[in-house]
């Protein structure tokens, strides 16, 4: 059960675009990510079985060819 605080912070989070930082810090984004994306597939039939299966890779993006084009010393990060 989330206190009234924490509860709190989330939303607020939410509406500034700060949540998801958020859950990668806390260390909570794959299982917030993966237990709304049940919800949403119950709710959205059409919503593909491979969408909403966030994994450890998923949670830094991928460089930019054209940053690894530029600086050869970067290596791209692992899953993509």
């Amino acid at each position: 059960m989330k206190t009234d605080g924490k509860r709190q912070w989330d939303e607020e989070l939410a509406f500034e675009n700060h949540r998801w930082t958020d859950l990668i810090r806390t260390g909570k984004a794959i299982e917030v990510m993966n237990k709304h994306g049940v919800e949403m597939k119950k709710l959205y039939p059409w919503i593909l079985p491979s969408a909403y299966n966030v994994t450890k890779e998923r949670l830094i993006y991928p460089f930019h060819f054209r940053e690894l084009n530029v600086n050869k010393n970067l290596v791209q990060n692992p899953g993509y």
